[in-house]
């Protein structure tokens, strides 16, 4: 069903266009139209499958004919509107700049200030102004289309001369055209890849440059860390270097101080007849306590002086390390 009322309204509007078509030709005369109508009585009116294929043909043709048409009409359109806007954005850009400048000469600098009025020799000399710059405007216009003019009329001289040699494109000279349209489009393609293909490998080693700059960023990072670690620990050892030099001197000191005082112990034990047996005693213990405590202080200083030491050989050690 829906297949035999496509093809009744497709018949339909065929028998339609070709009666516009035998309307708008040339008017027949009345014993041709009788001679026509008696042979359509006499003629079958079935429709063979040739026939449909023709009507079908024709319907088509005609349909694509009036795309065409209706695609170069709307392309004309489109150009003309496209035209239409383009001018009206630059009357509209020309009429606000032309309302700035007469608010600045005109309703801001031509103002007294003492009246609060404009100032009437400004404004005529402002719109005389503007009146040579529209004056200049016309001449520059009718120039340019003068010469637009004598370039469309060159031009079509040209394809009217070689309409007439016969020197125009031909319908060979659209297909080589055609086919070398079809080259270009394969090339344009292959180069749009290749390129593609770079980007892609570029944005890819733009990742991998980033990645290794974040890495060298974190490597450079540990680095200053490490040498500043390494100067904290020189720094340490200079320190505890210079501790254990004090410590020595110290202990130096404190040796000789007991040499000292058990030289006297040994001179007072020796003296006897100049000092009474009590006042030795009693100086006696006094250097004994006193020898008990510088032992003590140099015992102290020895453990010092030991740490000390081994803490220089450990940062000697991890400085090799590292």
């Amino acid at each position: 069903m829906t297949q035999l009322r496509n093809e009744n309204v497709l018949l339909e509007c065929y028998l339609i266009r070709k009666q516009r078509e035998e309307v708008s030709a040339e008017d027949v005369s009345p014993d041709q139209k009788t001679k026509k109508g008696t042979k359509k009585k006499e003629k079958d009116l079935t429709l063979r499958p040739d026939d449909l294929f023709m009507i079908v043909k024709d319907e088509l043709k005609f349909l694509q004919e009036s795309i065409e048409r209706g695609k170069d009409e709307a392309g004309k359109i489109l150009d003309q509107l496209q035209s239409v806007i383009k001018g009206t954005k630059e009357i509209i850009s020309g009429i606000k700049r032309e309302a700035f400048d007469f608010k600045r000469d005109v309703v801001v600098g031509a103002e007294n200030e003492q009246t609060g009025k404009i100032v009437a020799e400004k404004l005529i000399k402002y719109q005389n102004k503007k009146l040579e710059e529209k004056r200049g405007m016309i001449c520059k216009l009718r120039e340019k289309n003068a010469n637009l003019k004598k370039q469309y009329f060159k031009v079509k001289d040209e394809l009217d001369k070689k309409v007439d040699t016969g020197d125009g494109l031909k319908f060979i000279d659209f297909h080589q055209l055609e086919i070398e349209n079809q080259k270009h489009m394969k090339e344009i393609d292959e180069e749009n890849k290749t390129l593609l293909k770079l980007k892609n490998e570029s944005g890819h080693i733009n990742t991998m440059l980033k990645n290794m700059k974040d890495e060298l960023d974190k490597k450079e990072k540990e680095l200053k860390d490490k040498i500043e670690d390494i100067a904290n620990k020189n720094r340490n050892i200079e320190a505890a270097k210079k501790e254990e030099d004090e410590a020595i001197k110290i202990l130096k000191n404190t040796t000789t101080q007991i040499r000292k005082l058990e030289r006297q112990a040994n001179r007072m034990q020796a003296d006897t007849k100049e000092v009474t047996y009590i006042q030795r005693k009693k100086e006696l213990e006094r250097l004994r306590k006193k020898l008990l405590d510088l032992k003590k202080s140099c015992e102290i200083h020895e453990k010092l002086a030991r740490v000390l030491t081994n803490k220089r050989k450990d940062g000697t050690e991890q400085k090799q390390t590292i």
